[in-house]
């Protein structure tokens, strides 16, 4: 399926924020990150799938579960809002997965370009046959215009002699 510029558009919009919130997070900026992430569920979704197998932590209740790359948790203190955690040891996975994605919508958009490119030429071959139709139209109309002429001239010429 080859997606409309629009989409291409979109696809280049998430991708960006996606860097920008890494960027955040990565720089230590979470505020401006969690304001960002509440915007965007897309780009939560998309961070909330890097988990990381070899950092564990416990949890509340003594457990081990693994520890999330990225997570925006909502706390009990409604007042203190998001926090995001962030484990550098994913940073290579992530910055991996963002030029994946970045090569992904590449792909699609030379793809768009390329169908772009052949219906304009299909159009301009449409258009060209036709002109081609009416040259040969116009072309036979002043081969009987000269016709007629030579005979009228042919006429004038016997006629004066």
């Amino acid at each position: 399926m080859v997606l409309s510029e629009k989409d291409i558009e979109k696809l280049w919009t998430s991708y960006d924020s996606k860097v920008r919130i890494f960027d955040l997070i990565r720089a230590g900026n979470n505020e401006e990150a969690t304001k960002l992430l509440k915007k965007d569920n897309e780009a939560v979704d998309y961070f909330k799938k890097f988990r990381s197998e070899k950092h564990m932590k416990p949890d509340s209740f003594g457990e081990t579960t693994q520890l999330d790359i990225i997570w925006p948790t909502l706390n009990k203190d409604e007042s203190r809002g998001w926090k995001v955690f962030y484990n550098h040891h994913a940073e290579g996975k992530i910055l991996e997965d963002l030029d994946k994605l970045r090569e992904r919508i590449e792909r699609k958009e030379l793809e768009y370009e390329s169908v772009k490119d052949r219906i304009e030429i299909k159009e301009l071959e449409y258009r060209s046959a036709k002109d081609r139709e009416r040259m040969k139209w116009l072309t036979g109309v002043l081969a009987v215009g000269t016709g007629i002429s030579a005979i009228y001239y042919a006429i004038q010429i016997i006629a004066f002699f």
